[in-house]
């Protein structure tokens, strides 16, 4: 099966039946005047050098479809958080449909399109920062540009920012941060006793691992000092099967540890989209912060609303 027939199936897969409603209007749906005036002003919005595109590299790579139709590329992205969404969409003028479902476990989706010359050019901007889809974004871009071929961005210090955004990007369709109380067992003199502990666990999910041994590669070399001990990538296979019969993929997952998770995520703060991943990111902060003062995980030093706001049957969770 080639890279464009997996991508659409894809696509298909993670658009379950659900009532469709536009929230938001194409504002320059089949002007080619606009589209090109358009398309001159966001590359000096936004340059080659911006974070804007980085960013949206990760958010392709995670969630994001490159779709090869008869009229040309097509590029979709659903999510069920509106922010990436929104911020794509303002800057191409697109329209976002808000998607329902009958089910109540299924939240509401928000998907936007890019088409034509759209599509072409959102495309040659992230493809120099793709990993995953690298290879089908430009395989898709050869069809009309023959001699395009992306640059790449070595990792190094004079492009730190860049690589941060896209981590961040592609955290924001990934990613997920937890806190949880674990009950730790410990030996005293007169037995055993299991002391309440606050654990946060910061990870990146994907059924592509060259995707995360990227990231892995760019946190474990300078500027950062950390070890892929700290960064490690398990592997687990979901159980269950697809809509089409097929059984899911082997996932892969980038972990780190309580310290270096705390800290990677106070670094990528600025650059996520995300309200409540943002918010989960600011407890992370208030618990490493409580931790400089009490000395210690105990969750008996811990200040009074903490205890309730976590307790001990609840998640702070994205």
């Amino acid at each position: 099966m080639t890279l464009i027939k997996k991508d659409l199936m894809k696509f298909k897969e993670n658009t379950i039946k659900g009532m469709s409603k536009v929230i938001q209007k194409d504002f320059i749906k089949r002007n080619e005047a606009a589209t090109t005036e358009l398309l001159e002003n966001l590359e000096k919005e936004f340059p080659t050098s911006s974070g804007f595109w980085a960013y949206h590299a990760g958010l392709a790579d995670g969630d994001g479809s490159f779709i090869n139709k008869r009229k040309g590329m097509t590029y979709k992205l659903k999510l069920c958080d509106l922010a990436p969404v929104k911020s794509l969409a303002d800057a191409y003028g697109a329209s976002i449909s808000k998607i329902t479902f009958s089910q109540k476990k299924n939240k509401p989706a928000y998907l936007m399109s890019l088409y034509s010359d759209r599509a072409d050019h959102f495309a040659t901007m992230v493809c120099p920062m793709l990993s995953e889809k690298r290879k089908l974004v430009t395989k898709l871009l050869n069809k009309k540009y023959k001699n395009y071929h992306p640059v790449k961005i070595p990792m190094n210090k004079d492009n730190i920012g860049l690589h941060l955004s896209y981590i961040a990007g592609f955290f924001d369709a990934e990613g997920s941060v937890k806190c949880s109380l674990k009950h730790k067992k410990k030996k005293y003199k007169n037995g055993y006793r299991y002391n309440p502990e606050i654990v946060t666990v910061v990870k990146m999910t994907n059924t592509e691992l060259p995707v995360l041994k990227k990231i892995q590669h760019f946190l474990t070399n300078p500027p950062f000092n950390w070890t892929k001990n700290q960064l490690k990538i398990y592997s687990h296979l979901p159980k269950g099967k697809k809509l089409n019969g097929e059984p899911f993929k082997i996932k892969y997952d980038l972990h780190c540890n309580s310290g270096k998770g705390t800290t990677l995520m106070a670094i990528l703060e600025p650059m996520i989209m995300i309200p409540r991943k943002k918010e989960s990111i600011e407890t992370l902060k208030l618990l490493h912060a409580v931790d400089k003062m009490v000395g210690h995980k105990t969750l008996a030093n811990y200040p009074v609303n903490l205890k309730r706001k976590l307790g001990p049957s609840q998640k702070v969770t994205v």
